[in-house]
C-alpha cells in the first residue's frame, strides 16, 4: 500500500518547498533584525545579566 503511495509522489516538490520555506524564513529574520532599533537590541542584550526584568526607565537613569 505505501509502496504505491510513494511511487506517485513527486519528491522533487518536497525539496523545492523546503528551500522556499527556508528562504522566506531567512528573509523574514533578516528584515526583522535590520528594522529592530538599537535601543531594543541593547535592552535584549542586558536581559541574561539582569536579576529581573530590564526596565527602560532604570536604563535611562543609570540605576537598577
Amino acid at each position: 500500500m505505501f509502496k504505491e503511495i510513494f511511487h506517485h509522489i513527486d519528491l522533487g516538490r518536497i525539496g523545492e518547498t523546503g528551500m522556499l520555506l527556508f528562504f522566506i524564513t531567512f528573509v523574514a529574520v533578516t528584515v526583522r533584525a535590520i528594522l529592530t532599533s538599537r535601543a531594543e537590541l541593547d535592552r535584549w542584550a542586558k536581559l541574561p545579566l539582569s536579576s529581573g526584568s530590564v526596565d527602560e526607565t532604570s536604563d535611562r537613569e543609570g540605576t537598577r
